[in-house]
């Protein structure tokens, strides 16, 4: 009896043992692990000014920001800004990266821009600044027509006063209709 009242404690301490030591090893560096803060699907976001008029409503197919990072990372972006002066900008990509530190949200890969149905527009990236209401696109701009394509250097866009400025080096091509 004794002898198995010694054995029953020897295994236990045997496992106390163990765990111990299991509790007190450090883990193998498995690379960098980067932790997921937020992560959302189907994000569909308004937003408003002091008076509680609507500026402007996005959407985003899937959103994820990591822990430690001020930047959102977006996949099918929907961005459409009502200006002041009753003018709606549509801004559509396949990505977008938000940062909450400078209130923008950068659109890229190949990003699509509608007035309304007058004005149509590509580009490969544009930046859209909350604070001050600016849409501005460092690259390449086609501006496409029923008569004309014109290409730019860059464009800027007051979603405030609802204006677009086509910057840098500015190219139209007209198209005429011929008689028979």
């Amino acid at each position: 009896m004794k002898l198995s009242v010694l054995a029953g404690l020897a295994s236990a301490i045997l496992v106390l043992i163990l765990i111990l030591r299991v509790d007190t090893e450090k883990p193998n560096d498995s690379g960098n692990s980067i932790l997921v803060a937020t992560e959302i699907t189907a994000l569909k976001t308004r937003r408003y000014n002091d008076n509680g008029e609507l500026l402007e409503r996005a959407k985003a197919g899937h959103l994820i920001q990591y822990d430690s990072d001020e930047r959102m990372l977006m996949t099918g972006v929907t961005v459409t800004q009502l200006s002041r002066e009753d003018g709606m900008w549509t801004l559509a990509a396949p990505q977008g990266v938000g940062n909450e530190t400078t209130s923008s949200l950068e659109l890229s890969g190949g990003v699509t821009i509608a007035n309304g149905t007058s004005v149509g527009m590509i580009t490969d990236t544009i930046l859209i600044k909350s604070n001050d209401r600016i849409a501005t696109s460092q690259g390449e701009v086609v501006l496409k027509t029923q008569k004309s394509d014109t290409t730019a250097d860059g464009l800027i866009i007051n979603l405030n006063t609802n204006t677009a400025t086509l910057t840098g080096n500015v190219n139209t091509e007209f198209r005429t209709e011929r008689s028979p």
